[in-house]
């Protein structure tokens, strides 16, 4: 089992599309991928754990343009609180910008084959949540 999850706007739905997992499935019955997913952490303690790590005020201004109803600075004091709680967990963490160049060794960690062609194909996708 593994889970990939980093703050909002961090490709969590792009992974789920990627490698056909649910996004956002609380609680986890298999992989998955979802912004929330660390706060399932103390409960699945053998998992490999992915963290994309995206500066905390860019993933807020990227939702907030997404979601202009949500409070900017409310998602920036969210962000940077879950952001900190991410750096104490164990797992591989993988810079926002870094995902296309990292794909290879994500699915060696979490143990998936690498399709070059599918992962050629998807790193063109822009997924994103209505």
């Amino acid at each position: 089992m593994y889970f990939i999850t980093g703050l909002a706007r961090s490709r969590t739905a792009w992974f789920s599309a990627y490698l056909g997992i649910a996004h956002d499935t609380w609680p986890p019955e298999a992989s998955c991928a979802g912004c929330g997913a660390w706060t399932y952490y103390d409960d699945f303690p053998t998992a490999r754990w992915v963290f994309i790590r995206r500066d905390p005020e860019e993933a807020a201004r990227a939702l907030h343009a997404h979601r202009p109803d949500l409070d900017f600075d409310r998602c920036l004091e969210l962000n940077l609180c879950w952001d900190r709680d991410m750096d104490a967990l164990r797992g591989l963490h993988v810079p926002f910008e870094e995902v296309d160049s990292r794909l290879l060794e994500i699915h060696e960690f979490i143990g998936v084959p690498y399709d070059e062609v599918r992962a050629s194909l998807f790193k063109g996708f822009r997924v994103m949540l209505i």
